[in-house]
């Protein structure tokens, strides 16, 4: 958590790490895509040029194309974004449904895409890049 007087201190090396600052209203937040998800738990994806998975690996291990396509899938329902605000990251998955407590997660990996994109945001602070 960072602190919320501080929070707008963190958006270029979000920026950086390819997150996308959105502002709306009273709303100041930094959003982070499908892509950025995937690296966040290792997934390694190549296509067919129809755009379909030809060969999927999770963490190092081959999976089920089918298997990839449920991930991607869940992700792309999936927002991830840092608050600017509060200074903390949330996530909302599905149309609908109630933000979810990113402790309580246990089914998906949301823990490792939050890790992923707290390091990298840390390294490029350490490269002097942001």
């Amino acid at each position: 958590m960072v602190k919320k007087s501080e929070a707008w201190k963190e958006i270029p090396c979000l920026e950086e790490v390819g997150g996308k600052e959105w502002q709306r209203g009273d709303y100041h937040r930094v959003y982070f895509n499908t892509d950025i998800m995937a690296q966040g738990i290792d997934l390694k994806l190549d296509f067919y040029k129809t755009g379909n998975i030809s060969y999927a690996e999770l963490k190092g291990e081959k999976i089920s194309n089918n298997q990839a396509k449920k991930l991607i899938n869940k992700m792309r329902n999936t927002k991830v974004w840092f608050d600017v605000a509060d200074g903390e990251f949330s996530i909302k998955s599905g149309y609908g449904y109630p933000d979810i407590n990113i402790e309580e997660i246990k089914e998906y990996p949301f823990n490792e895409i939050i890790d992923y994109i707290k390091k990298e945001s840390i390294k490029k602070k350490k490269e002097g890049i942001c």
